[in-house]
């Protein structure tokens, strides 16, 4: 979608900094994007956008911007929140689940682990993805749905020809889960993020060994046998509009990535007789934080412990390495391994819900 930021040179304040230097982050990414003062256009300027990012908006601009169903994201007073479709106000810190509280500031320094960036583009065309599956797929990244956004939805939707459309959603936003439903996004799967903070884990060597080790071009297959069918809580079994034998090589091929180091940073696998009967993927998001991305055991081995000694390894080897923090990501269907990382010491920090809608 099209941006503009939007600023009004008369106005100094917090929000108008953050403004700032939400552009100059965003620059780097689109050299087109535009930092324009509102007292040097008319309105009618902004016609051709449709996401306007401003903080101290008047009331000419965004009367304009809502008569023209433009979406009006706002670093601003979170008392302001009806006056537009998204609000960040970082200094609100009232537990809430808007987009508010520190890691929602901007630093000039460190930017905020939060990806404005895709906040900002609300939807996006996933390139890999259309490319797997064989036609447009797209995400909506703003994690909220209001009239404005469902109706730039339907044009870029439109004009990029998408067939698919996944939307996550903040569970606890009822009216984006009301517009979801309306909008025919059918729900799928709800997601949990599961946390682990491991400056307080015991201090371990690296554990590396010939049992539990780093996964090699020979262990491929092995591993492919091991995650045959057991992702069927997903909402890509779940969803019937997926081929099955599609889904099962969409993970082979996160598997093998991982592996290879092409998007998942390595796998882990656990062995008896030299035989890999589990595995774990890793990617280290920044040099404290590491995600697990898939998670395996041998069917046969299911209830003997297997995945509890793996996720326990897999602790010691971040912990040695120097990482404060792990996070995981698994399906509400998952009893299995929302009982294996709470036993681990994981905390549940996050619930959202998976929607797709097929055109």
């Amino acid at each position: 979608m099209k941006k503009i930021f939007l600023y009004d040179s008369g106005s100094e304040d917090i929000y108008s900094s953050q403004l700032a230097l939400a552009y100059k982050l965003l620059k780097k990414k689109d050299k087109d994007l535009k930092f324009i003062d509102t007292n040097s256009v008319e309105p009618e300027y902004i016609n051709e956008y449709d996401i306007v990012i401003s903080s101290n908006l008047s009331k000419t601009f965004e009367n304009y911007a809502k008569k023209k169903k433009i979406i009006l994201i706002y670093f601003d007073k979170f008392e302001k929140k009806n006056q537009c479709d998204i609000i960040i106000d970082y200094k609100y810190d009232i537990t809430n689940h808007d987009f508010t509280g520190d890691n929602y500031k901007i630093n000039k320094k460190l930017y905020s682990n939060f990806n404005f960036a895709l906040l900002f583009d609300v939807i996006v065309v996933l390139k890999w993805d259309s490319s797997f599956w064989g036609y447009p797929v797209c995400l909506v990244t703003s994690r909220k749905l209001t009239d404005n956004i469902i109706y730039r939805i339907n044009k870029f939707v439109k004009k990029n020809k998408v067939k698919l459309i996944q939307y996550l959603c903040n569970c606890h936003d009822r009216k984006s889960v009301s517009l979801a439903e309306q909008n025919r996004f059918a729900f799928k799967d709800i997601r949990l993020t599961f946390e682990k903070d491991l400056r307080y884990s015991k201090v371990a060597k690296n554990s590396l060994n010939k049992n539990f080790k780093i996964a090699k071009s020979k262990d491929v297959k092995q591993i492919y046998k091991i995650s045959d069918s057991i992702y069927k809580d997903s909402r890509y079994y779940f969803d019937q509009n997926f081929d099955k034998k599609k889904v099962q090589e969409f993970y082979n091929l996160w598997l093998y990535k991982a592996v290879k180091n092409l998007f998942d940073n390595l796998c882990l696998i656990y062995c008896k007789n030299n035989k890999p009967i589990s595995y774990c993927t890793l990617r280290y998001k920044n040099n404290n934080e590491a995600v697990i991305g898939l998670f395996g055991v041998s069917k046969e081995l299911n209830g003997k412990g297997i995945g509890t000694k793996l996720i326990n390894k897999v602790v010691s080897f971040l912990t040695a390495k120097g990482y404060k923090k792990i996070t995981v990501v698994t399906q509400g269907r998952n009893l299995y391994a929302q009982r294996l990382y709470q036993k681990a010491g994981f905390f549940t920090i996050g619930t959202e819900l998976w929607y797709h809608k097929w055109i």
